[in-house]
């Protein structure tokens, strides 16, 4: 009896094993041979998972659930198409009430903004009955320092100063985002942060830079810069639990400037003045004492005499649960798929200063998986060099990818293994809008390894060629001198589209569905300028505008 081949078997039991491979191995079935690749292509289900493998994105729905699976697969091939081009099939902008601009976010598809005594909402999240935005406000009764929230969970977290006399710093209102009450799963309205007594006040009222976000069932509170106050303060709680002791706390004596969070269970944090990431566990501090553990901190280059690092800021899609808030004005269509915690893009802005020298503002786009044990040479450094910093030349160059400029646009952002910036567009004549305004193109960098595995396009590379897709695969090396003491140089690949449309925007966001330009529009009013100008400022001062690009 002849040995049984692979292929002899029936086409049907060839996809009963192919549906447990690896979407790589699967992948490089298709160029084994002709029979495999028709089996592969003629199975929807083969085909929407290699899809999924490929787009880096998991699946939010039972596998029986409606759409049907050819659905789901040609839904899939076009949000790719789309999103690999920059063709968005739909274009409408939204006007936002007055109120701070500086006091905003957007998550799990709803815009927030803080109006001086209101909190206002837009949902911009695909609806089932193909409404654009719809907007609710809440009327506030305090002085909002910062918020944040969960839209997947109805989840408003407002962080205010506590009350005079009181044991604690700052008090978290934990409320509804749609009935601007106490939310139902929460074990009290209020948490107390930071006692008192942990603070040495001069004089009041303190100041201080607060940062707030939630994971789950987890929320955790930044306070640094804080008067009295000679280290950074990290707490994270349970907001469903009440009975003590139900959140741990991490003093860094080392000033931290940006947190985040990479999953339920891991904290990320910057430190400038350190000039390290650093990775820290916790466990739900309702049920574990084991407080918030430091599992490594990963050092940046050292830079020449004379820079400094000053701040180190974070952007990365904060994590969302999978079920979306229904709010009672709206029915919410749920997204079919998300990315993965461990398989993402970290963005650090760096702005970096030097004596008699202008800003030069530096982003650094980091692979997430280094921080989750995927990386076998960050592994094994740390299981021989506990409690060592990581140096750069260990965890860096197959990691990341620097971005060196001395354009100064804020408008960036990241999600999943993309991110998308302003690409400044021509200083010249033409650009008559006031000085408030950047016009610029937007630039999608995909760092997804799949976009970079094609052949490079064909033709100059021009800025209408770029459009087409330019896939970036030499490495970056920064020359000692220039900004580093050594020569730096940085691996990681990515394709970049570019628009040929222009925008006008200070802020740029990003998610599943779209993108989001935010236009700060306030009215201050320059009697300097001329008649058109002037008429364009009165036009646009009833709040910023968001321009939302729908794919």
């Amino acid at each position: 009896m002849g040995t049984l081949r692979v292929i002899d078997l029936p086409p049907e039991l060839i996809c009963r094993i192919m549906a447990h491979i690896d979407v790589r191995d699967l992948y490089h079935c298709t160029l084994t041979c002709m029979l495999l690749r028709q089996i592969v292509k003629g199975s929807v289900e083969l085909q929407f998972d290699m899809q999924l493998g490929i787009n880096r994105l998991i699946y939010t729905k039972p596998l029986g659930s409606e759409p049907p699976l050819s659905t789901r697969l040609e839904l899939l091939r076009r949000r790719q198409i789309a999103w690999n081009f920059l063709q968005w099939k739909e274009k409408f902008t939204v006007r936002c009430p007055l109120g701070d601009s500086t006091l905003y976010e957007y998550l799990g598809g709803v815009y927030s903004q803080w109006g001086y005594d209101s909190l206002s909402f837009v949902s911009l999240q695909p609806r089932l009955d193909q409404e654009k935005a719809v907007w609710w406000t809440h009327c506030v009764p305090f002085e909002v320092i910062d918020y944040t929230s969960d839209p997947t969970q109805d989840l408003l977290v407002i962080i205010t100063d506590s009350p005079l006399g009181s044991e604690y710093v700052y008090t978290a209102h934990i409320q509804s985002m749609a009935t601007n009450e106490m939310h139902p799963k929460a074990a009290a309205p209020t948490h107390q942060s930071l006692a008192s007594t942990q603070v040495d006040y001069t004089f009041e009222p303190s100041w201080a830079i607060i940062s707030v976000q939630i994971a789950g069932d987890f929320v955790a509170i930044m306070v640094r810069e804080c008067e009295g106050l000679a280290c950074t303060y990290i707490e994270i709680w349970n907001w469903t639990q009440a009975d003590l002791p139900h959140k741990c706390e991490l003093i860094e004596t080392t000033s931290v400037d940006d947190i985040h969070f990479l999953s339920l269970t891991t904290l990320l944090v910057t430190s400038a003045r350190g000039g390290f990431v650093g990775i820290y566990n916790f466990d739900d501090p309702a049920v574990s004492d084991r407080g918030i553990i430091a599992k490594g901190k990963f050092g940046l280059p050292d830079l020449v005499a004379g820079r400094q690092y000053t701040t180190l800021y974070v952007s990365s899609y904060p994590l969302v649960t999978e079920s979306h808030v229904r709010h009672h004005n709206t029915t919410l269509e749920e997204p079919l798929f998300k990315f993965s915690s461990e398989d993402r893009i970290c963005t650090i802005s760096i702005p970096s200063y030097e004596t008699a020298t202008p800003l030069v503002r530096i982003r650094l786009f980091i692979h997430l998986r280094v921080f989750f044990g995927l990386d076998p040479r960050v592994c094994t450094f740390l299981k021989e060099h506990q409690g060592s910093l990581v140096p750069w030349e260990v965890w860096g160059p197959r990691n990341t990818r620097w971005c060196l400029k001395n354009w100064k646009s804020y408008a960036y952002a990241s999600y999943g293994l993309k991110s998308i910036d302003a690409f400044p567009g021509p200083s010249d004549s033409t650009n008559d809008l006031p000085p408030r305004f950047t016009r610029c193109r937007l630039r999608l960098r995909d760092f997804n390894p799949f976009a970079t595995s094609g052949p490079e396009p064909l033709g100059d590379v021009s800025l209408e060629e770029w459009r087409k897709g330019r896939i970036i695969r030499e490495p970056l090396c920064i020359p000692a001198g220039t900004f580093f003491a050594k020569d730096v140089v940085s691996y990681l690949p990515y394709r970049e589209v570019i628009t040929e449309e222009f925008f006008d925007l200070m802020e740029a966001i990003i998610d599943d569905n779209q993108i989001i330009l935010k236009e700060v529009m306030l009215f201050c009013p320059d009697f300097s300028c001329n008649s058109r100008d002037f008429d364009h400022q009165r036009d646009v001062g009833n709040g910023d505008k968001l321009t939302v690009l729908r794919f």
